[in-house]
């Protein structure tokens, strides 16, 4: 979200990442993208965890840069940004439904 490198996003109904909680079919490409001003991480994890991007990690991604990643398991995986911890999410992988 524009401006969540400032503290308070966490206090909005949409949170921090747009969107801060997504659901997604096993094997779906994830595109993480930088649409604000200032530099951020999506790394999986907490911030209090001791190990951090066991899932995902994109490094720093500058504005305007996007990194991608595949989830192979079923499960919730939460995120955070390491530079602006305040910044989290979910990601919910659900098993790929057949086409009807």
């Amino acid at each position: 979200v524009s401006g969540s490198g400032v503290s308070g996003c966490e206090f909005t109904e949409e949170g921090c990442y747009s969107p801060n909680i997504v659901k997604i079919d096993v094997g779906s490409v994830v595109i993480f993208s930088n649409t604000d001003s200032v530099s951020h991480t999506f790394s999986s994890g907490f911030p209090s965890d001791d190990i951090i991007g066991n899932e995902f990690n994109t490094g720093m991604l500058s504005s305007g840069d996007s990194a991608e990643w595949t989830p192979e398991t079923v499960g919730k995986i939460p995120y955070f940004c390491m530079i602006h911890p305040w910044m989290s999410g979910t990601v919910i992988i659900v098993p790929e439904t057949p086409d009807d």
